[in-house]
């Protein structure tokens, strides 16, 4: 007959049982970045709750990710307990219905090895959930649970529910999907870039081209050639005496609108204080676009975001399409018009070939990868896979 899963009589396979279960969601997620996609032994109803659980919780239900973690290994361990059943079966908390043997002790598995377990490999955890009244109280995780699991009550106590009673293996299969949404979240947030040193312009300019053109399943890539024009004037801002007494503006969101922030472009150069100066004036601006040629009605949507600018010099309009457009007499006329009423020089072209014509102006065009590298870092609308192909580029020469 099983016994309590308990630090001291199971410590060890505990331990076992988490690193093997990550070795195989490690190969799921390899699986996962080469072919996009991975085949789970789940049932679709548990797997659904699996994503609305991890949706929900991942960034603000800790404990709630923690104290799951511990309830499938425990079961994992000793598959004749009941995953539900967190403590020993006195006062309030009542025997589990195969016998009073089949529990766990939650609190001490979850403080003294699942938590620092979690955090040595940079995964979503708390200390322990059994800390607060939420997840301590001396009942069961059955269904009518009574404590209000902030976020995701409804999926912890239906995924506890449906592994108790599924198949002997559903809780390692369940714990391999739980690991694997952690590795893909940590992967998501840190991954080591490569910084080339490479001068040579026409293979800088390549690392980008296939860098832009690249295959994505989620969205972000239409931000990556505007961080690229943003890390070249980085460093043109620096070097080309035009630029003395100027300074570039903060990337705005990638979602946020033109019309609800102000901005008159993608980016944005500027006179005054750097730190925050509400005169400052536009002196040039970069609207970008991604795979989209441009047409007079681009043009003419980019001069009635800066007609009130009359401070503006330059405005550029660039576009990763070839060709990039632009060149009809109906735009070249409209380009013309702006100039002469306006004053200010509306310049159509192609990021590549932009990138290409500002590398020639640095003393060393690769100081534009540390800027690149650290954009591609931060800049919270890309994902994994657009980083990851970063580094997939760079290997490639």
């Amino acid at each position: 007959m099983a016994g309590p899963v308990t630090i001291s009589t199971h410590k060890q396979q505990i331990r076992d049982a988490l690193d093997e279960l990550y070795q195989q969601a490690s190969s799921k997620y390899a699986e996962k970045t080469e072919e996009q996609t991975s085949v789970w032994n789940l049932p679709i109803a548990l797997l659904t709750l699996l994503d609305q659980f991890w949706g929900k919780g991942s960034g603000r239900a800790e404990s709630a990710i923690t104290n799951l973690t511990t309830c499938l290994v425990a079961k994992v361990v000793e598959p004749d307990i009941d995953c539900r059943y967190h403590r020993e079966p006195k006062n309030t908390m009542p025997s589990p219905p195969n016998g009073p043997m089949h529990y766990f002790s939650g609190r001490t598995i979850s403080e003294q090895l699942v938590a620092p377990w979690l955090k040595d490999h940079d995964f979503v955890t708390s200390n322990s959930g059994w800390q607060t009244r939420t997840f301590e109280r001396p009942r069961p995780y059955t269904i009518d649970y009574e404590e209000n699991i902030q976020y995701v009550k409804t999926e912890f106590l239906h995924i506890l529910d449906q592994v108790q009673r599924g198949q002997p293996d559903l809780a390692r299969e369940t714990l391999i999907y739980l690991l694997f949404k952690q590795i893909e979240q940590r992967e998501n947030q840190h991954i080591q870039l490569t910084i080339p040193n490479i001068t040579n312009i026409e293979t800088i300019t390549g690392f980008f081209r296939r860098h832009f053109s690249a295959p994505y399943s989620q969205r972000g890539a239409s931000r990556l050639p505007v961080l690229a024009i943003y890390a070249i004037y980085s460093c043109v801002m620096t070097e080309v005496e035009r630029y003395n007494g100027y300074y570039l503006a903060p990337l705005q969101s990638h979602e946020a609108a033109d019309a609800r922030t102000g901005s008159v472009g993608d980016i944005e150069i500027l006179d005054g204080n750097p730190k925050g100066d509400s005169n400052a004036r536009i002196f040039e601006a970069f609207e970008i676009k991604y795979e989209v040629p441009i047409d007079r009605e681009i043009i003419r949507n980019g001069y009635d975001k800066f007609r009130g600018h009359p401070t503006l010099k330059r405005y550029y309009i660039l576009t990763t399409a070839d060709p990039s457009g632009g060149q009809d007499r109906a735009s070249l006329e409209l380009i013309r018009r702006i100039r002469d009423s306006h004053g200010a020089e509306v310049i159509v072209n192609g990021v590549l070939p932009t990138i290409k014509y500002f590398l020639r102006l640095l003393k060393n065009p690769a100081s534009i990868f540390p800027e690149y590298v650290k954009l591609l870092a931060e800049d919270p609308s890309l994902a994994y896979e657009h980083r990851q192909k970063w580094n997939e580029v760079v290997i490639e020469v």
